[in-house]
C-alpha cells in the first residue's frame, strides 16, 4: 500500500510509476495528478515476456500502456546484457511483424540454449563459428582419447558451467555416436552427427538482414578490436566466453553478408587461433611466444630453487627447472598411480586420470612430490593442469615456491590456475608475488590474484586492493570489494561506502556485503539514505538486510 510522497518516488525509482501513458521520473512525483503501478519494474516485465515469446516494440507498448520511448531503452539493454546469457539465453532479433499502416517492426526475444549446446558445445563455439568443420579438417591433429578414460571429467566439466547432472550427461551420451577429443578445457565428447550442430545454428544465429542495422563501419572497428583485446588478454569466466563468442559469430556472418571481405578474413582468423588454442595447441609442446612470457613474468621477483630441485639458467635467464622423480612409496595404496604417472610410456590420458585418482588419497605418503614431478617435468597442459589442481586441494605450503616457479613458463591458460592454486593453499608466502601480479596487464590473471588475496586473508593487500576499488573495469572493482570484506580489516571502511554510490548496482551490493563482514558501524547512515533512494531493488534489499545485521554488533 502506498503511503506517501516518500513511496512514489521508491516506484519511480524502480521504473514502477506509470502517468499519462509515461514512466514517471523521481523528480516528476511531487507534480502528479493520477497514476498506475507496474506490478514489477519494467525492465523485469520485458525480461519475463521476451522470455515465453518474441515481441516488438509497439506490440510491448500496447501491453503495458506505456510510450514506445519508455520501452525501447529497456528493451535494448535487455539485449546486451551478459546476465542473460549466463542464466542460458542469447537475446536475438528474430523477425518483422508488419505494422497496421506502412513498414514493419522487429521482433525480440531471449533464446534458451538447448541442452544439446550445454553438453555438446560447451563454448558455443562448435556451432556459432563452425569449429565442427574445423574439427573434421584438422582430425589428424586431435587427440582422441577411449570414452571412460574422459568420461568423469567430462561431466565435472558439464555440472560445473551448467549444472546437469551426470546421469543426464550420460543419458545424451549414451543416444549418440560420439569422439572424446582432448581440449584446453579437458575431455569433450564430439558427436559424429554434424546435424546436431547445424541444428543449434538454426535456433540461436540471428538472419543476416536483421543484423545490419546493428553495424556500422565505426562500430565494426570499435568491436573487431574489442574481440581480438578479449582474446588477447583472456576469459573472465565462461558466461565471458560465450558472450564474445556470440558477438564474434554476429560480426563474421554481417561482414560476409554485406561483403566487407578483408574485415571478414580477419575475424575468421580470429576464430581458428582460438580453435587451435581449443583442440590443437592443448597436446602439442608450444613455446610460450616471448611477449606471453614477458607480460606474465614482468616484474617479478626471483625466487631460489628449493631442495629436491635443479635448475639452470638459460640464454635469457628463464629459470629452467625440474624436479627429481620421488621414489616408490613403501604404501601400497597410489604404487598403480606412481608407476604410471613416471611412466615415459604412458598415454598422457593415463597420467591424466592417474593424477585424478590422486585426489581420493590426499594425505598418503607420497602424493605430493608426484604432484610436483608431474608438474615441473611435463610440457603437456593437460597434465600440468592436473598437477596444479591436486597441489591446490592438498593445501601444502611446499608448493607456493614451485607453483611461483613455474608461473612464467606455463602458458596464459595455466598461469591463472596457479594462481587459483595459490589461493587455495592459503599461504602468507604468497602474497608478495600475488600483489605483483597486479601489476600485470592480463585482466584474467588480475582477477586471479585479486580472488586468491581475498582468500589469503592478509592485510598487506589492503592498500593495494583499496586501489583497485578506483579501476574503470567493474569486474576488478567487484573482486576486490569481495576481497576486502573476506579480510576483514576496517581500515577498508571509509573506501567501501565511497562505493555505495557506484553507478553499478551490482558493485553497491557487493560493497553493502563487505561492510558487513567488517561490521563497519560506520555506514549506518548510508545505508539508511539507500532504503528510500536507491533506483535498484537488489541494493534496497540488502540494505534492509545490512541494517539488520549491524544493528546487532
Amino acid at each position: 500500500m502506498i503511503k506517501d510522497m516518500q513511496d512514489l518516488r521508491k516506484l519511480a525509482y524502480n521504473r514502477q510509476l506509470v502517468s499519462n501513458n509515461r514512466l514517471v521520473l523521481p523528480e516528476q512525483v511531487s507534480a502528479l495528478e493520477s497514476y498506475r503501478v507496474l506490478e514489477k519494474p519494467i525492465y523485469e516485465l520485458i525480461i519475463d515476456d521476451l522470455k515465453t515469446t518474441s515481441w516488438t516494440v509497439d506490440e510491448l507498448s500496447r501491453r503495458y500502456g506505456i510510450a514506445k520511448e519508455d520501452i525501447r531503452e529497456p528493451l535494448l539493454i535487455a539485449m546486451r546484457d551478459p546476465v542473460l546469457v549466463a542464466e542460458g539465453f542469447v537475446p536475438r532479433r528474430v523477425g518483422r511483424a508488419q505494422r497496421n499502416g506502412k513498414g514493419s517492426n522487429v521482433q525480440y526475444t531471449l533464446l534458451p540454449i538447448p541442452i544439446e549446446a550445454r553438453i555438446f558445445d560447451i563454448t558455443l563455439g562448435l556451432s556459432l563459428l563452425h569449429f565442427d568443420t574445423l574439427l573434421v579438417q584438422h582430425v589428424d591433429q586431435l587427440q582422441f582419447i577411449p570414452h571412460d578414460e574422459g568420461l568423469d571429467a567430462f561431466r565435472e566439466i558439464v555440472a560445473e558451467y551448467w549444472s546437469i547432472r551426470g546421469d543426464k550427461v550420460d543419458q545424451f551420451i549414451s543416444k549418440q555416436d560420439v569422439n572424446c577429443v582432448l581440449s584446453a578445457l579437458g575431455p569433450l565428447f564430439i558427436p559424429n552427427d554434424g546435424g546436431i550442430y547445424d541444428r543449434i545454428r538454426n535456433k540461436l544465429f540471428e538472419e543476416e538482414k536483421l543484423l545490419v542495422p546493428r553495424f556500422t563501419r565505426k562500430k565494426i572497428n570499435k568491436d573487431i578490436k574489442k574481440i581480438r583485446r578479449k582474446f588477447s588478454e583472456g576469459f573472465f569466466d565462461l558466461t565471458d566466453v560465450h558472450s564474445t563468442v556470440i558477438a564474434l559469430s554476429d560480426l563474421t556472418r554481417f561482414c560476409k553478408y554485406s561483403n566487407r571481405m578483408s574485415e571478414h578474413a580477419e575475424l575468421l582468423k580470429i576464430s581458428e587461433d582460438f580453435f587451435y588454442s581449443l583442440f590443437i595447441q592443448v597436446h602439442e609442446t608450444v613455446p610460450v611466444p616471448a611477449s606471453d612470457a614477458d607480460a606474465l613474468t614482468n616484474d617479478i621477483s626471483e625466487v631460489s630453487i628449493g631442495a629436491g630441485q635443479s635448475g639452470t639458467r638459460d640464454k635469457e635467464g628463464t629459470t629452467a627447472m625440474s624436479w627429481e622423480a620421488p621414489k616408490c612409496p613403501v604404501d601400497g595404496t597410489i604404487a598403480e598411480f606412481y608407476t604410471v604417472i613416471t611412466s615415459e610410456t604412458a598415454k598422457i590420458t593415463e597420467k591424466q586420470n592417474a593424477l585424478r585418482c590422486l585426489r581420493k588419497h590426499l594425505h598418503a605418503p607420497g602424493v605430493f612430490d608426484l604432484a610436483i614431478c608431474s608438474l615441473t617435468t611435463s610440457a603437456n597442459t593437460n597434465i600440468q593442469k592436473e598437477a596444479i589442481k591436486l597441489l591446490a586441494q592438498l593445501g601444502d605450503e611446499r608448493a607456493v615456491e614451485p607453483l611461483i616457479n613455474v608461473y612464467g613458463r606455463v602458458g596464459a591458460t595455466l598461469s591463472v590456475e596457479v594462481i587459483h592454486a595459490l589461493g587455495s593453499i592459503g599461504s602468507h608466502e604468497a602474497v608478495p608475488f600475488l600483489l605483483e601480479v597486479l601489476d600485470q596487464k592480463r585482466f584474467e590473471n588480475r582477477i586471479a590474484a585479486i580472488k586468491a588475496l581475498g582468500q589469503i586473508r592478509d592485510p598487506r593487500a589492503v592498500p593495494v586492493l583499496i586501489r583497485c576499488l578506483l579501476e574503470p573495469k567493474g569486474e576488478i572493482q567487484r573482486c576486490a570489494t569481495i576481497a576486502l570484506g573476506d579480510i576483514g580489516d576496517t581500515v577498508a571502511g571509509p573506501a567501501l561506502i565511497k562505493l555505495l554510490h557506484n553507478p553499478r548496482s551490482v558493485i553497491r551490493v557487493e560493497a553493502i556485503r563487505a561492510l558487513v563482514k567488517l561490521k563497519y558501524t560506520e555506514a549506518i547512515p548510508v545505508l539508511q539514505q539507500l532504503l528510500g533512494g536507491d533506483r535498484s531493488k537488489a541494493v534496497r534489499d540488502e540494505a534492509v538486510r545490512s541494517l539488520k545485521s549491524l544493528s546487532m554488533v
